[in-house]
Parts: C-alpha cells; sequence; structure tokens
C-alpha cells in the first residue's frame, strides 16, 4: 500500500522524519548536536544586526524581544541542557555585551594580560560601529595628519643635543651690533624699559620673561610678548621671503593690530551681558523638531554622561535620553557621543525632520565638514555621525550657547551618576523646572 502511494504521489517513504513543525522528532544522547540549530538560526540573525549602528540600549532591545524568543518554542516542549543554554547564551553575550565589538571575555584578557591602566587605555580607543578598515594616523597632531613642523618638533625634542633657550638674555644682549634690534627697540618705550634695564640681567629667555612679567603691568606686558612675536615674524619674512621693511614701520603696524584687537576684545559690559541674556532656547520653525544634545566629563576619573531632549515647536518634551559613559577621552569625545546617541534614537523613533543643537563649537565645526575623511583621534565616531546625518538629508546642525541649552545640562550631568541609560517619553519631575524656564520670554 505504502509503496503504491508513494509511487503515485512520486515520494519517498521514510522511517521517521528528522524535524517535524520545526522541533526535532528524535532526541538521542547528543541533545547538544540536536539543538544546535537554535544557535545557528540566533548566529544568522546576529551578524545581520552587526552591520547597523545600533546603540547598546538597542541592541538590549533586539536580543530582549528578538533573540531570547527564538529557543521559547524548544523550550517548551523539551527540556534544554546546560551546555545549549551556554551556547546560546554566549552568542547573545557576544553581540550584546559588547563595547566596540569587544566582549567580556575579551575584556577579562584584558585585565591578564595588561595593567588596569594600559587595559583603560585600551577599551577608551574610540572605535566605529561599522566594519571600517584600519588606517595610519599621525598622533603627534591633532587633526591626525602629518605634517613637517610636528615631526621637527618631535625630533628637536627628543634629540640629545636638545638644550631650551640656553641663549643669556639680559641688557648687553640687546645692545648687540645688530641694527634692527636696536631701531625697533628704541622706537617703543615698554621695550626700552625692559631691555635696558641693568636689573633685569643676564638669565634664559624665561628667567627673562619672568622678570619682565614681574617689572610690567599686564597691559604692558601683553604688548610686550605681541612686539616679540611681530620681530621674530618680520625675521623670518626678511630669511625666507626676502622682504624688508623699516624698523618704525614694523612697530607702528603692530602696535595698530594690537590697538585693534583690545577695541574688538573689550566692549561695554552692559552690551556683553544684554548678548549673554539673548542666548535663549529657540522653538523649531513649524514642522520641524529640535535635539539639544549635551556631554559631561570629569578629567579625573575619565568618567562622564550624555544627554539629549526632542522638543516640538510648542516647546513640547516629546522624549529624552540620559547615558553614563565610561572610558572617555576629552569633552568632546562625550559631546560627539551625545550627537551620536541622539541621532540613533530618533532615527529609531522616527523624530524627523529635525535641527541638531549642540553648545561644543568644535563638534558643530567637525559635523559640518563630516564629508572629508576625519583621521582625528575621534575620526571614527564622526564618521559613524557622519553617516546618520546621511539618512537625514535635512538635518541642521547648529551652535547654541550654555545658556540655551541647560536642559540637556541637566540631563548630562545627571547621567554622570547613573548606572545604566534613563529614556523619558514626557518630561521627568527634576526637568520640569528647566523645560518651563526655556518656555519663559524675560
Amino acid at each position: 500500500m505504502k509503496e503504491e502511494i508513494s509511487g503515485t504521489l512520486g515520494v519517498e517513504v521514510v522511517a521517521s522524519h528528522e524535524k517535524y513543525l520545526g522541533l526535532a522528532t528524535y532526541v538521542g544522547r547528543k541533545k547538544t548536536s540536536t539543538f544546535h540549530y537554535i544557535k545557528e538560526r540566533l548566529a544568522k540573525k546576529l551578524s545581520a544586526w552587526q552591520g547597523k549602528l545600533l546603540s547598546g540600549a538597542w541592541k538590549d532591545i533586539l536580543i530582549r524581544v528578538v533573540a531570547q524568543a527564538l529557543p521559547t518554542y524548544a523550550m517548551s516542549v523539551f527540556r534544554l541542557t546546560k551546555i545549549s543554554v551556554m551556547i546560546w547564551n554566549k552568542c547573545v553575550q557576544d553581540f550584546g555585551g559588547v563595547a566596540h565589538w569587544i566582549n567580556r571575555r575579551f575584556i577579562g584578557k584584558l585585565g591578564m594580560m595588561f595593567s588596569d591602566e594600559e587595559a583603560e587605555a585600551i577599551m577608551a580607543i574610540p572605535l566605529s560601529h561599522r566594519n571600517v578598515v584600519d588606517r595610519l594616523v599621525w598622533k603627534l597632531s591633532q587633526d591626525g595628519k602629518f605634517s613637517v613642523k610636528t615631526a621637527y618638533r618631535y625630533a628637536f625634542a627628543h634629540s640629545s643635543s636638545f638644550c631650551p633657550l640656553p641663549l643669556p638674555v639680559g641688557s648687553a644682549f640687546w645692545k648687540k651690533e645688530c641694527q634692527f634690534t636696536k631701531l625697533v627697540v628704541q622706537t617703543n618705550a615698554v621695550l626700552q624699559q625692559v631691555c635696558y634695564n641693568p636689573q633685569i640681567e643676564h638669565g634664559d629667555v624665561l628667567s627673562w620673561l619672568t622678570r619682565c612679567a614681574q617689572a610690567l603691568s599686564l597691559t604692558q606686558f601683553g604688548e610686550l610678548l605681541f612686539l616679540l612675536w611681530g620681530v621674530w615674524k618680520e625675521r623670518n619674512d626678511m630669511v625666507w621671503n626676502q622682504k624688508r621693511r623699516q624698523a618704525g614701520d614694523v612697530c607702528l603696524g603692530l602696535i595698530s593690530r594690537l590697538q585693534e584687537f583690545r577695541f574688538h576684545n573689550s566692549k561695554p559690559s552692559r552690551n556683553r551681558s544684554a548678548s549673554l541674556r539673548a542666548v535663549r532656547w529657540v522653538a523649531p520653525p513649524a514642522g520641524f523638531l529640535k535635539i539639544n544634545v549635551d556631554g559631561a566629563f570629569h578629567h579625573q576619573t575619565r568618567v562622564g554622561g550624555l544627554g539629549f531632549v526632542i522638543r516640538n515647536e510648542w516647546g513640547t518634551l516629546l522624549a529624552g535620553g540620559a547615558c553614563p559613559l565610561r572610558g572617555l577621552i576629552s569633552p568632546e569625545h562625550a559631546e560627539v557621543l551625545a550627537c551620536q546617541h541622539a541621532l540613533e534614537f530618533a532615527q529609531n523613533y522616527g523624530f524627523a525632520p529635525a535641527i541638531l543643537e549642540t553648545d561644543a563649537m568644535e563638534v558643530q565645526r567637525q559635523l559640518m565638514a563630516c564629508s572629508s575623511t576625519n583621521t582625528s583621534a575621534l575620526g571614527r565616531i564622526y564618521e559613524d555621525v557622519g553617516v546618520l546625518l546621511d539618512f537625514q538629508p535635512g538635518l541642521q546642525v547648529c551652535y547654541v550657547g550654555r545658556s540655551g541649552n541647560m536642559v540637556v545640562h541637566q540631563l548630562a550631568t545627571r547621567a554622570c551618576g547613573l548606572g545604566e541609560a534613563q529614556f523619558y517619553f514626557t518630561a521627568p519631575k527634576f526637568l520640569i523646572a528647566a523645560v518651563i524656564a526655556d518656555l519663559c520670554i524675560v
């Protein structure tokens, strides 16, 4: 009968099926291999998630909602062995318990291979969330790019013949046979006071400048430093560019530039206080949301926190978050991580179109120039934020003064003492007063 039916239908006759309704029909002694398919299914899902720009909180959500649900069906029928559970837990930990792909097991190994200080420094390296190729950067410059100037300074400072400014400076030094120097000194009263003063006698340059600072007022000492810089610049123009000017013209030009600088940096205090009062939080245009971000950083402990809030055109707080941070390298690190977390949150919850506002001017400048490769110490994080910005082409990145960013400043400060990230979809009690203050017109 079986052969007749199988011949008619064109199917094979088997003694038993390996699986039925997704479950094994026969479970032998090797239970680990029997339920190995759960690990494979989980590994496929995790590998698909690895390429996404997900924060730690969002990885936790994916694991709780999806990954932990995979073995539930099998566990309702069979009693999984401890080994199977351990394999499943390891897959989850390798994805969800990571800090830039480094799982807990690797962190433990760092503690065995390196000192605590070295392990902390390794863990503090700012890495990308994306799968990117390693690159070489020049660590002696702030932007990570090689320059002859930084290489020269490094080589000079580490040279065996390096001796910091041994040249004796005093009244005799300025009376040497250099007509240009004599003319420059004679045209300025401040230079005459310190260069020809017998009480400021021979010593190295730093000692001479220290004595000058004691003998001059703050304004006069500033003028002295400005004149010395100008004379050095004139000397370089003469040596390298063959440009020569009269000593009187050099001094007049320097004094003119100094007076212009002082004029533009000594505004009346009344105008200054008025400008400070003018820096307030401004609601976004109709149809837009505003995302304010801020970061906090403690130099001694290298810990900090970040905060962000999302508000609409009426100033209503739609969402916000506060996250503790560890292993920071600078205040800028905390600020750019705040931008990253806020944009990830806004993208995942569909808060758009939006305006991103930060009180870190350097972060705002870097993000506006994110089209070019960033080779600075935080370059990879800036590039990750740039990818997030590409998902919202109309998103603007703006700068605002601290007084216009007080709500998230409170959140970032509070985040430093938190044990885990906190997210809000209404204004929490401790923040209501600050949110209302932003809406009050003074």
